[in-house]
């Protein structure tokens, strides 16, 4: 879900919130780092890359705290990060 601006995001967790029973398991992944050398800053941690196979191509880089935020509507069990410098996010809707 990071390859949109917040404003998009947010709609994807709406509707994620939406459609996903109560006690359902959502589980996310996004990357923890921006590795684009060439990139320019749209919104707050939000990026376009000006080069390579994802140029134009959005990237929001979230926070552990910015995921707990924008996932509220459910009871985070797990953010951790993995071998490959990803957040991973399970959580259990309300």
């Amino acid at each position: 879900i990071h390859h949109a601006e917040i404003a998009t995001i947010r709609r994807i967790i709406r509707e994620v919130t939406r459609v996903l029973k109560k006690n359902g398991v959502l589980f996310v992944t996004v990357p923890t780092i921006n590795h684009h050398k060439e990139k320019k800053e749209i919104e707050p941690s939000t990026f376009i890359p000006l080069d390579g196979r994802e140029k134009g191509l959005p990237h929001h880089y979230f926070t552990p705290e910015e995921l707990r935020k924008e996932f509220e509507a459910f009871d985070v069990e797990d953010i951790h990060v993995d071998n490959v410098k990803h957040y991973v996010l399970l959580a259990r809707k309300r």
